[in-house]
C-alpha cells in the first residue's frame, strides 16, 4: 500500500470509527475529497464513489468490499480502538499490517 493509498484508507478507518461506528463500515460514507485524492484508492478497488460523480468538486467515496476487508481488518486488530482525537495517533504500522486479499 503506498503512502496516498494508506492515507485515504486511514481517513476512511477513522471516520467509521469516530462518526458512524454502530453502522456497517460498507454503508459509511468515509471519503471526502476530489477525484485526484482518491485516485490510488480508486484505481485499486479499495474505495469507489458514494453516490454520483461532481467533476472538479470534492466527492463522498466509500468502502468497496476490497477495502472493508482492510479496514474491518485493522478494526479487529485494535488500530481503530484508540482516540483519533488526535490524528497522528494513527499507527504508521497499519499501512504494512494489511489482510490476505484475493
Amino acid at each position: 500500500m503506498n503512502k496516498s493509498q494508506f492515507n485515504c484508507m486511514a481517513e476512511a478507518l477513522r471516520r467509521c470509527v469516530v462518526f458512524h461506528p454502530e453502522e456497517h463500515i460498507k454503508d459509511v460514507w468515509s471519503g471526502l475529497g476530489t477525484y485526484t485524492n482518491y485516485k490510488s484508492v480508486l484505481d485499486s478497488g479499495m474505495m469507489q464513489y458514494a453516490h454520483v460523480k461532481n467533476p472538479r468538486y470534492k466527492n463522498w467515496f466509500s468502502l468497496t468490499d476490497k477495502g472493508c476487508k482492510i479496514v474491518q481488518y485493522w478494526i479487529d486488530k485494535g488500530y481503530g480502538a484508540h482516540s483519533f482525537d488526535n490524528f497522528n495517533c494513527v499507527d504508521i504500522n497499519m499501512r504494512f499490517d494489511l489482510p490476505e486479499i484475493n
